[in-house]
């Protein structure tokens, strides 16, 4: 779904009382927008960026793999700078085997004592732990990557009609987030429907790869 069809749905309804809600006719072969009108579009879009990356995170929609070749104990390498969220590594031989990964702000397994594992002590960082990798050549890291940006209103953001609710009340949230910073305020009240749309896609076994996030507690962050 392009951007224009988003922004559409948002102004007539999620956002309809804000004042960005001025953005001018956005058919493709519309009147020219006025300044008002292309910089409310801007914001518009940049909630919408905002919505596709928190989607993606949560649900893993795009996955890229990253290679630790020759991986040493106690060795630290850089992540890519469109990483998201650890999925699941393995060894990149016959038995592949997979490896354990702690990440700093969320366990995805508890116990990491165990011959090679993988700890993410900070944001872009790994670490390699363990002694068992002399005869293993090649690790590989699966991970969740961060969407392409999108700047125009005739740019696709490439997500599934499934996650179009979640989409609209996170575009919501950050857009009344940028007026209100009170969590008691209507922000919080789209942050939590956008909340209840992903735990409805989780049960509905529509999405995607995610086995990291689906018992988030709102409390986790900042919301009560």
């Amino acid at each position: 779904m392009k951007a224009s069809e988003y922004i559409n749905y948002l102004v007539n309804g999620e956002t309809y009382k804000l004042a960005i809600q001025d953005v001018g006719d956005l058919a493709v072969n519309g009147a020219t927008p006025s300044a008002l009108q292309e910089t409310n579009r801007k914001k518009f879009i940049n909630y919408l960026n905002l919505a596709n990356l928190a989607i993606h995170k949560r649900f893993h929609l795009l996955q890229k793999q990253f290679e630790i070749d020759n991986p040493t104990n106690d060795e630290e390498y850089a992540l890519p700078s469109d990483f998201l969220a650890p999925i699941y590594a393995y060894y990149n031989d016959t038995e592949a085997e997979e490896i354990p990964i702690k990440d700093t702000y969320r366990k995805i397994v508890d116990n990491v004592d165990t011959a090679v594992s993988l700890l993410i002590p900070e944001p872009f960082k790994i670490t390699v732990k363990g002694t068992d990798t002399s005869k293993r050549p090649q690790i590989i890291l699966i991970y969740a990557a961060s969407p392409p940006v999108i700047s125009q209103v005739n740019h696709s953001l490439n997500v599934n009609n499934v996650y179009t609710e979640a989409m609209l009340n996170y575009a919501a949230y950050k857009a009344y987030s940028a007026i209100s910073g009170d969590i008691k305020a209507e922000n919080n009240s789209y942050y939590l429907r956008y909340e209840s749309n992903c735990r409805q896609i989780i049960a509905s076994g529509l999405g995607g790869d995610n086995e990291t996030e689906t018992n988030t507690k709102l409390e986790d962050n900042g919301f009560v």
